[in-house]
């Protein structure tokens, strides 16, 4: 794969890593409204769990792409 395709991935990938992590700083509000409401949080607790699963895969892809631009330096 060529540096300016894997550059593209690798702008592509923070984009949507940024985005999770956007989301995730958004249920993390959602829980704690929830909580100080006195509200079930079972299900807000589940998909934060969904969206870190979801962080950490973005992360490795990331990184991947980061490792086969050094390599192809």
């Amino acid at each position: 794969m060529g540096r300016t395709r894997l550059k593209h991935d690798l702008e592509q990938a923070e984009e949507e890593l940024a985005a999770v992590q956007r989301h995730i700083a958004r249920q993390n509000g959602n829980i704690w409204d929830l909580d100080q409401a006195k509200q079930d949080t079972t299900e807000a607790w589940s998909l934060l769990i969904e969206l870190e699963t979801a962080q950490a895969l973005h992360i490795t892809h990331r990184d991947q792409i980061i490792k086969a631009l050094k390599a192809s330096s």
